[in-house]
C-alpha cells in the first residue's frame, strides 16, 4: 500500500504535464473531446480502400503542386477533423467527406478530404474525432518530395518528453528496489531479534537452574521441591533449545550441536 499511495502521485503528476502539453491543440471542442475523456478508443485507417491521391503518373509528391488526399477512416461518422503542418508557412486543411459501405466487408466507414498547399513537404497530422464524440484518431503523413505520401497511425496524441518518462520510471524502479530492500531488512531483524529473544530466554532460564542449585545446597529448599523445579526448568531450557535450533542455519546449527553437551 505505501508502493501504491507514492507512485499514484507520480502518474498524477504525467499525466497532468501531458494534459498541459496536450491543451495547445485547437480548435477548442477538438481539444475538450480529446484530451479532457480519457476513454476514448482509437481508429484508424481501414484496411480496404486505400486513401487516394491527385498524384501524378510517377505518384510521387512534388513540393510545388497542391496536393490532394481523399482519405477512409473505419468509423461511420466524423464531427471534428484538423491537420497540423511542419511549419506555419505550410497550409493544410481537411473536412469530413461522404460516409460509405464497404461492399466486400459490409462495414462503414467515412472519408475526409485534406487539401496541402505549397510548399507540400514534411511531416502532417490530422486528428479526427467520430460523430459519437467516443473516438478518435491521430494519422502522420509524411510528404518527402520524390517518394510516395505514406501514413502512420499513431497510438498518441503526443508523447511525455523522454527525460520526463525516463525519470519517472527510475524514480519508480529506486522507489520499489527501496521498498524491497526495507522489507528484506525488516524479515532479517525480525529473524534475528526472534532469536535473539530465545538466547535471553536460555539464559533465564540457566541462571534459575543455577539459583535452585544454589538454595538446595543451602537447605533453602527439600529434595522434592528441588527435583520437581529442576526437572521444569530443565523442560524449558530443552523447548527453547530445539526452538533455537530451528532458527539457525544448517552450519550454525552443526557447531551448535556440537558444543552443547
Amino acid at each position: 500500500m505505501r508502493i501504491i499511495s507514492c507512485v499514484l502521485p507520480m502518474l498524477a503528476l504525467l499525466n497532468l504535464a501531458h494534459s498541459q502539453e496536450m491543451a495547445t491543440l485547437e480548435p477548442e471542442d477538438l481539444n475538450d473531446i480529446l484530451f479532457e475523456n480519457t476513454s476514448l478508443a482509437e481508429f484508424g485507417l481501414p484496411e480496404f480502400p486505400l486513401p487516394l491521391f491527385n498524384l501524378s503518373e510517377s505518384g510521387v509528391v512534388v513540393p510545388e503542386n497542391r496536393l490532394v488526399a481523399l482519405i477512409p477512416l473505419n468509423v461511420s461518422s466524423i464531427s471534428s477533423v484538423k491537420c497540423e503542418s511542419p511549419t506555419p508557412r505550410q497550409l493544410c486543411a481537411c473536412k469530413p467527406d461522404e460516409s460509405y459501405m464497404n461492399e466486400s466487408t459490409g462495414e462503414t466507414f467515412v472519408q475526409i478530404k485534406c487539401e496541402f498547399f505549397p510548399n507540400v513537404a514534411g511531416e502532417y497530422v490530422i486528428y479526427a474525432v467520430s460523430g459519437k464524440g467516443d473516438s478518435y484518431a491521430k494519422l502522420q503523413l509524411s510528404l518527402i518530395e520524390g517518394e510516395p505520401p505514406r501514413f502512420t497511425v499513431q497510438k498518441k496524441f503526443s508523447s511525455i518528453p523522454d527525460w520526463l518518462r525516463d525519470l519517472a520510471i527510475s524514480f519508480a524502479v529506486i522507489l520499489i528496489a527501496s521498498y524491497v530492500a526495507y522489507f528484506i531488512y525488516k524479515l532479517a531483524t525480525k529473524k534475528r531479534d526472534a532469536l535473539n529473544a530465545l538466547y535471553e530466554q536460555r539464559t533465564k532460564t540457566e541462571d534459575d537452574m543455577k539459583v535452585l542449585r544454589y538454595r538446595f545446597f543451602k537447605r533453602e529448599i527439600d529434595a522434592n521441591t528441588y527435583n520437581s523445579l529442576f526437572k521444569q526448568k530443565e523442560q524449558e531450557l530443552a523447548l527453547v533449545n530445539e526452538a533455537i535450533l530451528k532458527r539457525l542455519k544448517p552450519k550454525k546449527l552443526l557447531r551448535t550441536v556440537e558444543a552443547m553437551p
